[in-house]
This record gives structure tokens, sequence and C-alpha cells, in this order.
């Protein structure tokens, strides 16, 4: 615990300064050395069961914070004092004599007077002129019962009343004061422990927290209360008096709904009521796919999987980590068209970018979309329209484009098909996927706006949700993976696969504020644009 010391002495700099300090402070009574001195300690809960107790409350008053102001009640005789209810005040490093509120409400400083007899002394907090007059401890809990609403810590705290006191047949001349909670309190601590699908022959899995838990109430008495969030994660609630019943919580987690009871009987002043819970979710599969996983491959190379987006980056040092979830398998929406050789989960933006800028063509312009109409396939390419800007058709638009490269001289060729190449040797994907593919202007839009507000009828987006959900998630990984970028896409246009016409293709501007493209495309052999590699899976 931690011990705060307060003395008056060197108050008389402060007092020369007001012009009505008269009932404050009594100059010879103050030289003759005789103000009252206090050393005050604030006590942590007794916690039940063998649960570790923790030095600060983080967020009741174990350690005191700058500001922070206890009363000071004084009897004498049983009876209060006049100008009682003595408030100090702390700086963060100690305690004074509060005197601009000692001004405002005419209080005055107690002296220590050796020839007193018969004292109680009583301390509080918080301070409050409410309890001008009041004489005993049951008196201050009648008057500052736990105020309903607890969410934020300034509600916790000043629900949370701390109170000392002493009887004395003669006057102390210093109060060594050990405050105790006046109230019980109800902690909830939740673990949800969920484990990745990277076990490799003869190995075991990682085992990880899996996030934080949402919309956690408290159900006490009939009333849905949100519970104080403290510094530790612990959900935390001041019970009222005397408390018995039960009290009831719930909170999701991955979309799941998790609810439980705890009785109560005659709760204890000063006790805090733990309870622990720890769920384990399972095994992090593909079928779990949220936008912001981290897609990674095992230390054999065999096989990918999936990190969750919110758990402790930490897990991710060391780890073949591949790109970034954009967008996931949602009912009623086309997953990747053309391709049925798996079942889609999501698809995920490489982490680098597959070139640093290039034209379209090598030179020479025409329509792709032309030729892939009259390409004789067996394939479920048939019918392929590369010029669709509604589908995230990238994979298909890429396999047609290959196909083409085959067909045509060097000066007709795709350039970006042969960086595509390079990246997908040197970044292999294990496992059921599409492979690395070219994305599609409607898969772009996807990146920078969010799944299901791409708007293709909107030339320039008044939103980057999916931008910044992105460039969130590199900037946790880009230290720990030592990447060379500081963010995800950089500056400037990068191409799609979606043909507009024998002389343009669209690219999409990856500005941070706002990503646009232009609906009539740009020239294939005009421009040089970055190609950003992704794949399904």
């Amino acid at each position: 615990m931690k011990i705060n010391y307060i003395s008056l002495l060197g108050m008389l700099v402060l007092a020369s300064c007001s012009n009505n300090l008269e009932q404050v402070i009594d100059e010879k009574e103050f030289i003759d050395g005789k103000v009252l001195k206090i050393n005050v300690t604030a006590g942590d809960f007794a916690v039940e069961g063998k649960v570790e107790s923790r030095i600060s409350d983080n967020g009741a008053v174990s350690i005191f914070e700058e500001n922070d102001r206890v009363g000071l009640i004084v009897l004498e005789n049983g009876q209060p004092i006049e100008k009682n209810n003595i408030p100090f005040i702390y700086n963060g490093n100690e305690w004074a004599f509060d005197l601009q509120t000692a001004q405002t409400e005419g209080k005055s400083i107690y002296y220590y007077n050796s020839a007193k007899t018969n004292l109680t002394y009583i301390m509080y907090y918080p301070y409050s002129s409410a309890a001008d007059n009041i004489t005993s401890v049951e008196e201050l809990k009648n008057k500052f019962t736990p105020k309903e609403i607890q969410s934020t810590e300034a509600d916790y705290r000043v629900s949370d009343l701390l109170v000392w006191s002493k009887e004395s047949a003669s006057a102390l001349e210093t109060l060594n004061a050990e405050m105790k909670h006046a109230y019980s309190s109800f902690s909830l601590e939740v673990s949800m422990n969920g484990t990745l699908d990277d076990a490799v022959s003869g190995g075991s899995a990682t085992e990880y927290s899996a996030g934080e838990v949402t919309n956690l109430t408290f159900i006490i008495k009939g009333k849905t209360l949100t519970p104080y969030k403290a510094e530790d994660g612990t959900y935390r609630y001041i019970l009222p008096a005397d408390f018995t019943g039960d009290v009831t919580w719930s909170y999701t987690n991955e979309d799941k709904n998790y609810s439980n009871t705890r009785s109560i009987s005659s709760a204890e002043a000063n006790k805090r009521y733990v309870q622990k819970e720890s769920f384990a979710n399972g095994v992090y599969t593909f079928e779990k796919a949220q936008v912001g996983d981290f897609y990674c491959v095992t230390s054999d190379g065999l096989k990918g999987y999936l990190v969750p987006k919110d758990v402790n980056p930490e897990i991710l040092k060391g780890r073949n980590c591949l790109g970034i979830v954009f967008r996931v398998k949602v009912d009623g929406q086309d997953a990747v068209p053309y391709n049925d050789s798996f079942v889609y989960h999501g698809s995920v933006v490489a982490l680098t970018d597959a070139s640093e800028g290039l034209k379209w063509t090598n030179g020479t312009t025409e329509s792709i979309n032309n030729w892939v109409s009259s390409w004789s396939t067996s394939t479920d390419l048939n019918g392929l329209n590369i010029t669709e800007k509604t589908k995230p058709q990238g994979w298909a638009n890429t396999e047609a484009i290959k196909a083409y490269n085959e067909t045509v001289e060097e000066s007709k060729k795709v350039q970006q098909i042969a960086k595509l190449n390079e990246f997908a040797t040197s970044n292999q994907i294990p496992g059921t996927s599409t492979g690395w593919y070219w994305p599609s202007i409607f898969e772009l839009r996807t990146m920078v706006c969010g799944q299901g507000r791409e708007e293709m009828s909107v030339a320039e987006p008044m939103h980057n949700d999916g931008m910044k959900v992105l460039e969130s998630q590199y900037s946790v990984i880009q230290s720990i993976l030592n990447l060379e970028n500081q963010t995800l896409f950089l500056e400037g246009d990068y191409w799609s696969s979606t043909e507009v016409s024998a002389t343009n293709a669209y690219s999409f501007n990856m500005k941070h504020d706002k990503g646009w493209f232009n609906q009539s495309g740009n020239g294939k052999n005009g421009q040089s644009y970055r190609l950003k590699p992704v794949f399904a899976f």
C-alpha cells in the first residue's frame, strides 16, 4: 500500500496571498506548531477465495490520483465541531489542506489542542459538502449510496465510499488513517481462449486469447447495467449496502452469446466478490474468417491458416504471414466467379506489391475481351466478360489474360502477368486456394470502401472503411514482420485486371483519405502503375 502524508506547515505562504483567511488560518496557532497532521493509507478490498489481490484497484482509490479530495470530520463529546467536514486535496505527491474549497464553504483548519478530550475522528473519500454535520460512518453510508450507473471511472470511484474512524480520550497530534471500503464490489474476469489451426506433423497447435468480449452487462435487482471496465480488463460494480440477491451477466464473443449468474447472500463491506470465466471457443478454422484476419503458412510450408484480427500481435512473431483478409463469404454475394474448384471462405491482399510500376501492355493495344469471347476452352471461363466491374472476378480475368498472353506476340502481351508470376513463385501458397491473381476493379474498390459498400455507380466514394481496417492491421504487424513500407497501399494508382476497351483499363488511385477510379479507365500503354496481388482461399 502507498502511504500519503499531509502536513500543513508551509501553508502560511499561501495564506499571505489571500485577503479573507482569518477564518481559515490562525497565525499564532500555526507558528506554535499545533496544526493537526494526518497520514493516510487506502486499503485494498479483501478478495474472496485464493484469487490474488492487486495493490491498485484500477479505478477505486487504493492509490490516490491528483486532485482527489478526502474529508475529515471531528466530533467533541459526540457533537461536530464548528465548520466541520474539513477538505484536503492530493496534488499527485502529497496532501494539503484544500484552501480554495475551505474559503468557498467557510471551513477552517483544525488545530491539535492537547486540552481537548473525548474526540472522534472520521475520514472519508470522496469529499462532499453534503457531509457537513454528519456524525457517524453509518450516516455517511446513508448519505452516499453507490450510484446505479457506474460505467465510467468517475461514477465507479464516487460510488466506492472509503471510510475510517477512531475514538480517542485525548487529542491526537497525528492521525494514522487506514481507510476501508464501505461497500462490497463484484468483479468479473472473462477470458476467451482459442486455438490456431497451425499444427504440423508431430507438433501441437498454438493457443491464444480470443479477444475481448462485447456488449457486456450486469443485471442487478432487475435492472440491466453497464459495469466499469478497470485497467486490468476486469468488469466491476460497487454493490448496494447489505446486498442480497443475484448478479447476472451476459456478453458476446465472435457472434456467440454467453450468460451466467452468481448468488450473493448478505454482501460484506470491504469485500470483493470475484467471478472468473474461461471459455475455449475451439480451433480458428477458415469458416470463422473475418475481414482483418492474417493469413499465414505453417512452419513446414504445407498448410495455410488464419490468425484472428484482434489477438495480441506478438503471436505473429516468426510466422510466415502472406496477407490480410479483405473479403469473406457472405450469403447472397458472389464469391470468386468461374472458380468452383474449392469452397470459398475469403480473399487475401498481399502485404507487398508485385510491381512498382508497369504499363498495362507492352505497347500494342487491342480488345482482350473480344479475344476472350471467341476463346475456345473447356473451362468454366466460357462466356467471361473481363469488362465486368460489379463482381469480384479478378481470378477469372487473370486466367483469361494469361491464356491471351500465350497466343500473341511480345508487343501485345499484358506486362503485369510476368510480374505476377514472379511474385507467385517467391510467395507460394500451400493448400487449396486460387493462387495469386490480379484483382478486378470491384475487388480494389472492396479494399478501399469495405465489403458491401463498393457502390460501383459512384466515381468517388465518400468513405474508406475498408482502407481503414486494412491499413490499421498492416500497422499492427509492420514492425513485427520488418516490412519495408510504412503503409499497405502506397500513394498512387494500382492497375486492375478489368478492361474498359481496346485502349483503356481500370486503375484505382489508393489515396489514403479517399480512393477513386476513372469511369472511362486509363490508357493501357500510357501510365505505369503498381500491381497488388490477391488470392482466395
